[in-house]
């Protein structure tokens, strides 16, 4: 179930992703930002909390609260490493139980399709499992410090339905080769999501360029 807290932090990602505030933007007063998102100032202060704690706001003392200024590329490289080899490896290593897990996170992003908010919690909670199934202490902490992260990236993937939907197929794909114990096919799954949440979010940048934001949106996640 969404908390105060999830709403807060999915309502001060969504501002950044419209472009209300980017990189080096401070927010606004407390009370203002509350009121916007029409939610409690403990809640805010929560969501607050956790989009510093990953890296997509930052504090500056007796200054306020700022928007970071988010390495968008290096993030995906990042991935396009990491989440493959995660893959490939739940592919040989998952059990039965943890199969379950991935088919009924599919199952949610499917049931969520119009809920973008609540599909993107789903889609991270898919390939953070995939991550505990890699066994690998190393893939799993990578990949949750990139929670927060990965969070805002997917509010500016995921805005169209078109969108998730193609999502999805590429999810479900990637469930399957790690049911049939494909690593390699698992792998080429995973890098081929990547590439295509990559190639959405580089053609919502241009498409804001192109309506007349200029450079700015590229600070922007």
């Amino acid at each position: 179930m969404e908390s105060t807290a999830d709403r807060a932090a999915w309502g001060i990602r969504a501002l950044i992703v419209a472009g209300a505030y980017g990189a080096g933007d401070r927010l606004p007063a407390e009370r203002e930002l509350a009121g916007e998102l029409k939610l409690s100032r403990p809640a805010l202060r929560e969501g607050i909390r956790r989009l510093r704690s990953g890296g997509v706001l930052e504090s500056r003392r007796g200054s306020g609260t700022y928007v970071s200024n988010v390495d968008v590329a290096g993030l995906f490289e990042l991935r396009e490493r990491v989440e493959p080899l995660a893959a490939q490896r739940a592919a040989r290593l998952r059990d039965d139980g943890e199969l379950a897990e991935l088919e009924q996170l599919v199952a949610e992003m499917h049931d969520t399709l119009d809920q973008p908010a609540v599909y993107d919690v789903a889609d991270l909670k898919f390939h953070a499992a995939i991550a505990q199934a890699s066994r690998s202490p190393v893939l799993i902490s990578t990949l949750d410090m990139l929670t927060e992260l990965g969070l805002l990236v997917r509010a500016a993937t995921s805005m169209t339905k078109r969108v998730r939907i193609s999502a999805l197929s590429d999810v479900e794909r990637i469930y399957a080769a790690i049911e049939r114990q494909h690593p390699k096919r698992a792998a080429n799954a995973m890098e081929r999501h990547i590439l295509n949440v990559r190639s959405s979010y580089d053609g919502r940048i241009e498409a804001a360029a192109r309506i007349g934001r200029g450079d700015r949106p590229h600070a922007r996640a």
